[in-house]
């Protein structure tokens, strides 16, 4: 809450699995895959998303690779 979040996310604390399905710009910006589509109207089913950003967000909550 009050940092950084996923486009058309509200500003608060959610806990939820996104896709992350590649990158663009050498790396620049990840391509997010967010099934939240169907919990807030305006969250878009896929976005890029700043890395740095992306790993400022869910660095502290681990990956599933």
């Amino acid at each position: 809450m009050g940092g950084p979040h996923l486009p058309g996310h509200p500003n608060r604390e959610i806990f939820h699995w996104v896709n992350i399905r590649g990158y663009k710009e050498n790396g620049a910006y990840s391509q997010v895959q967010d099934p939240a589509t169907t919990v807030w109207s305006g969250v878009p089913a896929q976005s890029p998303v700043y890395s740095n950003t992306l790993v400022t967000m869910m660095g502290g909550r681990g990956y599933q690779w």
